[in-house]
């Protein structure tokens, strides 16, 4: 091995996640915890202030803008999880219907921003959404789109994964649009994830978050109540509705990854940091009636 690679190889690892919008960290929150607790120095960049999302009554009421409160919750919840960096570029936060890549956002100008913290951080890997977006936002594709194109044009040796894949748990991955190709298994960080998530106020206020905290549909009722009923077995928990956070972190136990470039020089992948924690299961690829219905009701929310 030459000198080079045996000098990359022996470099602390850093890591850069790019993200859409604030919250956006929590389909890897577990796996940044665990990255920091591991001695990963970790940089975020997130593209927007999120100030399309549901504002609660109350900041109108204040005259408070919603970007502004999303950084600062961004900020405080990412600090919790051990990240050491945060870039908020503040490109326009657009409803996903409404977005048109092309036109609500420069690309090169994207490109260009997330080239220049790349280039300052020098990391050894780089966490995105995937091309699909992961839930199809338009937003994520895009922001995946103009990652890959920053490490394909320059010389980062870099390895470059996606999040927000599903995972052998569907709780809340069953309507991920990539199933993944390993994922880490985060339930110890649970309670960690949830006091970071709790810093996003402005959305869970509004429910945007656990909306519905029970269900709506006759179906989906008589579920629910199957579950209190028989709460001591697995099958009764998994029908539960989630209402707090820690709930809903205990149901979601792994975080789904997929390898979009590998690390090069001899640099460490994420699998061999975090090796106690990651597992390879195949999937399936399919649509069970859950995913469907979920994707059903996020459409109809315009979450998706």
């Amino acid at each position: 091995m030459s000198s080079s690679h045996v000098t990359a190889a022996a470099e602390q690892p850093r890591a850069v996640v790019v993200i859409t919008h604030p919250d956006d960290e929590l389909f890897m929150s577990g796996t940044l915890g665990l990255l920091a607790q591991s001695d990963v120095s970790t940089t975020l960049i997130c593209i927007t202030r999120g100030e399309s999302g549901t504002a609660p009554d109350c900041l109108a009421d204040m005259n408070l803008e919603l970007g502004r409160i999303r950084e600062g919750e961004l900020i405080q919840a990412v600090k919790v999880l051990g990240v050491q960096e945060v870039h908020v570029l503040g490109f326009p936060d657009v409803h996903p219907h409404r977005f048109v890549p092309d036109r609500d956002w420069d690309f090169d100008q994207l490109c260009d921003c997330i080239q220049t913290i790349i280039a300052h951080v020098r990391p050894t890997m780089v966490f995105s959404h995937g091309p699909h977006g992961g839930t199809g936002h338009p937003a994520h594709k895009e922001v995946y789109r103009a990652t890959q194109c920053v490490l394909e044009r320059t010389s980062n040796p870099a390895g470059h994964y996606s999040f927000a894949a599903m995972t052998p748990a569907p709780f809340y991955t069953e309507f991920f649009d990539d199933d993944c190709e390993f994922y880490v298994d985060v339930r110890r960080m649970a309670p960690l994830r949830a006091l970071s998530f709790g810093y996003h106020q402005s959305q869970l206020q509004v429910g945007e978050f656990l909306n519905p905290p029970f269900p709506r549909t006759p179906r989906k009722i008589l579920s629910a109540l199957f579950g209190y009923c028989f709460w001591f077995t697995e099958s009764g928990r998994a029908r539960i509705p989630t209402i707090t956070l820690a709930q809903f972190f205990r149901r979601y136990p792994f975080e789904g990854f997929v390898t979009r470039r590998t690390p090069q020089h001899g640099h460490a992948t994420l699998r061999q940091i975090l090796n106690e924690y990651c597992h390879t299961e195949k999937l399936h690829r399919g649509r069970p009636r859950q995913r469907v219905e979920r994707e059903r009701d996020l459409s109809v929310a315009g979450r998706l």
